[in-house]
Order: C-alpha cells, then structure tokens, then sequence
C-alpha cells in the first residue's frame, strides 16, 4: 500500500491483540523490523485495539511527524517505508509513504 502523509489508512487490527486483553498499535520506521527505509526513525501511538475494545476497523491519518524512539530518530515523516504494528508485537503490516 502506497499512501501520503494525511491519508487516511483503515487498520483491521483481527490478530493483533491478546486472547483476553488489548494491544495497541503504532506506525512507525520499518527499520525496527529489518525493513531498510529512507523514512523516518520514530513511531507514534495509533490507538489501543482488541477483544473488549469494540473496534473492528481503525482508521486513522497517517502521521506528519513521529517521537523519538528510545532518545533515537523523530521528526517529520519522510519518504519511506514504514510498519503499522502492534504492542505486544502480535501483527504488523507495511506501509510505503510518498
């Protein structure tokens, strides 16, 4: 999936949570998953998802800027590839942004 800055990314978060509790996503650098990008390295937190959560579907715009990841990277999101994943790292997907 191809998306810019602002566009909208509906998320099917199935899979990602806990058998009795939620997760919660982030979007963020692809270099966390040995996915080299030329993007930005930071994530932000998207929303918490998962069995109690009533959330089936999550739409939310893609970042113009992600924190700082253990004092590391931040900023505004660049040109690049990056993951859509969750904590516990339970599901991923990726994102390329133009």
């Amino acid at each position: 999936m191809t998306v810019s800055v602002g566009a909208s990314l509906t998320i099917n978060p199935t899979g990602c949570s806990t058998p009795d509790g939620r997760a919660v996503l982030y979007f963020g650098t692809a270099e966390q998953f040995g996915q080299s990008t030329r993007g930005t390295y930071g994530e932000t937190e998207l929303g918490s998802v998962g069995v109690g959560s009533g959330v089936s579907q999550l739409i939310v715009p893609v970042p113009s800027a992600l924190g700082a990841i253990n004092g590391r990277g931040g900023g505004p999101v660049a040109v690049g590839l990056y993951a859509v994943y969750s904590k516990p790292d339970l599901c991923r997907a990726f994102v390329n942004v133009k």
